[in-house]
């Protein structure tokens, strides 16, 4: 008989890389529909705020996720970047695909509001922990 994944087994993957991986998954179902079901949102920067929470919160759990099997001093202070590349080749993946979703197309704006929002969410990761972090190491 075919045993499925217990996971209870495996806590560090329901905690740290499922909500990654599900938040992926959310960019590219909504990236699938086609752009003739899109409503029309009458809400002034609904797009340019949408991009932006949508890879600002995919930046922060890829550096969760990192942070939290870091290998010591390196990979910490690494894992800034590597969480900025991963939203900027997700971001570059996700613009490809919408190339390929009637109605849809790639844009290059699209690509540096994601950017610019992973960068503002490292930016802000980085600022806390420069404040707040120290202190809790030394409590």
């Amino acid at each position: 008989m075919l045993r499925l994944w217990n996971l209870k087994k495996y806590p560090d993957f329901i905690t740290f890389y499922l909500p990654l991986f599900v938040w992926m998954l959310l960019i590219f179902i909504l990236s699938s529909i086609p752009g003739s079901t899109l409503s029309k949102i009458e809400f002034p920067y609904a797009h340019p705020i949408a991009h932006s929470m949508l890879y600002g919160m995919l930046t922060y759990l890829c550096y969760r996720a990192l942070i939290h099997h870091r290998l010591g001093r390196i990979r910490h202070s690494y894992s800034l970047v590597i969480a900025f590349l991963f939203a900027g080749l997700y971001g570059m993946s996700d613009e490809y695909h919408q190339s390929f979703v009637p109605g849809r197309m790639e844009e290059l704006k699209d690509l540096l509001i994601d950017l610019t929002a992973a960068f503002v969410v490292l930016v802000c990761i980085a600022l806390y922990e420069s404040n707040y972090g120290e202190k809790k190491e030394k409590a």
